[in-house]
């Protein structure tokens, strides 16, 4: 497994499930904050993660790529 730090975020460059190296970029989607992570004062900064979809060219699995410390989450 190749990963690529990014701040506190991980990028994965191979496949969860069979480790191919060959993703394609599916389905772009707005960066979003952790489950249950809001702010409950407006104007309050809540960092939002990206969640883009891809999808590995082998083996078909769905997947994102970007891996947040267990400790955000």
């Amino acid at each position: 497994m190749t990963l690529e730090v990014t701040q506190a975020i991980h990028k994965r460059s191979s496949c969860r499930l069979c480790n191919s190296s060959k993703l394609s970029a599916e389905i772009f989607l707005p960066e979003t904050v952790i489950a249950d992570h809001y702010s409950a004062s407006p104007g309050h900064y809540v960092r939002k993660y990206p969640l883009d979809l891809f999808q590995c060219q082998d083996c078909g699995h769905v997947q994102t790529l970007d891996v947040l410390p267990l400790n955000l989450l």
